[in-house]
């Protein structure tokens, strides 16, 4: 039904009923932003970041800072 669906911009289906499943807000977030040399700088700390946050917490971005 969902292949049905894509592309449709809604005009297939009235949804009568939704259900949600919220999280809690955390109580602090943070942002650690890590600079290296090259990857395998980066790789050699992945063990240690391992202690703290799982690996899905995790961004990639490469490139020049926003202006």
């Amino acid at each position: 039904m969902a292949r049905a669906l894509v592309g449709s911009e809604r005009t297939l289906v009235t949804v009568l009923r939704a259900e949600l499943g919220l999280v809690p807000v955390p109580a602090r977030r943070s942002l650690l932003v890590l600079g290296y040399g090259g990857i395998c700088a980066a790789a050699y700390d992945v063990t240690r970041l391992l202690e703290h946050c799982h690996p899905g917490h995790w961004r990639r971005w490469t490139g020049a800072w926003p202006s």
